[in-house]
């Protein structure tokens, strides 16, 4: 941070007010000993000491929201401390920039297909639905298993295999595993 000025704290904002609540006092304390002696005194200095009680308030507290307005103003200028959506966007505009330049034509243009806004919305919904990392798992595991299962079984007793059983039993592996996902998370509320 190139200003080195300290940041004010909640404490000094107690400090000040209580600083002006004691100066108030005093004032009014003071006031009220102008009244005393102003009965004595009479009427005109009753006015008087009442004018200069005012006036000495008046001054007290155009003091104070100075520094309130001063310190409100170093506030302002704190650095943000979370940076908004636009922030964002920017950031990752000025990175696709800078890394595009160094990619050549072909590469540019595969970089702008698949980062297209449309593209990238929907490949974050197919990850976050269906190709979940744990149903990709699942499936694949399945898949080795049955199919190994029944390319072992079939070359046994002579019989040739379709093709579909890798593809099949990757759905059924994959659905368990949705069950099984779903029971966790969403019943369980285990991540």
């Amino acid at each position: 941070m190139a200003n080195n000025e300290k940041l004010p704290y909640r404490g000094e904002q107690e400090f000040n007010q209580a600083e002006l609540e004691a100066t108030r006092a005093e004032k009014a304390a003071e006031l009220e000993r102008s009244f005393e002696a102003a009965g004595e005194r009479g009427k005109e200095s009753l006015e008087t000491a009442r004018a200069e009680a005012l006036e000495a308030t008046a001054q007290a507290e155009k003091e104070q929201p100075h520094k309130a307005d001063h310190e409100t103003t170093r506030l302002e200028q704190a650095p943000k401390l979370r940076p908004t959506k636009r922030d964002k966007q920017n950031a990752y505009d000025k990175t696709m920039h800078e890394v595009r330049s160094e990619l050549s034509a072909p590469s540019k243009a595969f970089s702008s297909v698949i980062h297209n806004d449309v593209i990238e919305k929907a490949s974050d919904v197919i990850g976050s639905t269906v190709a979940r990392p744990n149903l990709i798992i699942a499936g694949s595991i399945s898949a080795f298993i049955v199919t190994l299962g029944l390319y072992l079984v079939t070359k046994h007793y002579g019989y040739p295999l379709s093709g579909f059983e890798t593809i099949g039993s990757f759905i059924a592996g994959w659905s368990i595993g949705a069950v099984i996902e779903y029971v966790r998370v969403g019943l369980l509320g285990r991540r």
